[in-house]
């Protein structure tokens, strides 16, 4: 008896010494897989960082080489539009001059060139763009004004257009406008644009602009902007996708085109003054959040309220950007200072510059 007792004591010592190291190797376990996690958690966090710092470095590096570009073309400027100049003059002195044209000969070229000239369209679905379309009919322009939508964008595949206006603020204008440009088959045209609500105190004029449907890949940048401004040679780019502004900065250097690439709003107003762009390229997106501030800032700047914009459109609608464009533009014409008895005038003066 004495010698079975021993041994179920023995036994139960074991027991307990096992269910002991189990216990340890589980907490052993536990502690292991923590320090795992906590490892884990660690390169996670040093993964992230370094994608930031490569990020920030990427964008410095675009920044710095937009730069030295802008920095070398500079130095070009001021005797390139000296040679400019000199070409002018020398043409005009060997210019033979010209016998003062009849008054026949000068209404049949009036006739011929409103024929070539072709119609403007205003994209306008304000009651009053009836009235500005028979305004501008008193300036010698065929006018017509157009509420914007697909249907009418399509209908001017059978017109011979010439120029067309469009109300930013009118409903449907953004959707005509990608419907216009996203290779539906529309002849290309001149385009300006404004702002300007039917109760409204004033509005924004935008002037010339133009709309291409990313992406740059899709797009030939240089032919496009030099319909805007003709041998152009200085353009501020600006989009916070650096995706976006690589490729506009490689494409346009390629052609010949010194390009100043900016990722902000702040950036593009504050780099205006020293590179005196002779146009402008924005992506006009929701993930470029202050591209209307950048809009606003270059139409209130002496040296770059007339120059026209290219602005990129993403391929798609983006989820926010009916609400995005429509906040835009309510900020711009908070902005302006287009009064309505004014646009007639500064549209036909607009078309007249075309």
């Amino acid at each position: 008896d004495e010698e079975l007792a021993a041994a179920h004591a023995a036994l139960a010592a074991e027991t307990a010494a096992r269910r002991a190291g189990e216990a340890e190797a589980v907490a052993a376990a536990a502690r292991q897989a923590e320090e795992l996690a906590g490892l884990r958690d660690q390169l996670t966090a040093a993964r992230q960082n370094q994608e930031r710092l490569a990020q920030q470095l990427a964008e410095k590096d675009l920044l710095l080489q937009s730069a030295e570009e802008n920095l070398g073309s500079l130095e070009l400027v001021a005797d390139a539009e000296s040679d400019d100049e000199d070409t002018v003059l020398a043409i005009e002195r060997d210019a033979a001059p010209e016998r003062e044209p009849s008054a026949a000969s000068e209404l049949l070229a009036d006739v011929e060139a409103a024929v070539i000239a072709g119609e403007l369209i205003l994209l306008d679905g304000e009651a009053s763009a009836g009235l500005a379309a028979h305004k501008l009919a008193e300036f010698g322009h065929r006018v017509s004004a157009l509420v914007p939508s697909a249907e009418a964008a399509d209908g001017l595949k059978q017109r011979s257009v010439a120029a067309a206006a469009v109300n930013l603020i009118a409903p449907g204008a953004w959707s005509t406008l990608r419907h216009l440009r996203n290779g539906s088959g529309i002849p290309r045209m001149p385009l300006v644009a404004y702002a300007l609500a039917e109760s409204a105190n004033k509005g924004f004029w935008l002037g010339p602009v133009d709309f291409a449907i990313l992406p740059v890949a899709q797009l030939e940048l240089a032919p496009l902007l030099n319909r805007l401004v003709p041998r152009v040679k200085r353009v501020l780019a600006m989009s916070n996708d650096i995706d976006v502004m690589s490729d506009v900065r490689s494409q346009l250097t390629g052609a010949g085109i010194s390009t100043a690439v900016v990722l902000d709003g702040r950036q593009a107003l504050d780099l205006v003054p020293t590179i005196r762009p002779e146009a402008a390229v924005l992506h006009l997106s929701p993930s470029c959040v202050d591209v209307f501030r950048a809009i606003a800032g270059l139409r209130a700047a002496d040296s770059a309220r007339d120059i026209p914009i290219l602005f990129l459109l993403d391929a798609e609608a983006q989820p926010r950007e009916e609400a995005f464009l429509t906040a835009g533009v309510r900020m711009l014409t908070g902005r302006g200072a287009l009064q309505p008895d004014a646009l007639v005038d500064a549209l036909a003066s607009a078309f007249d510059g075309l």
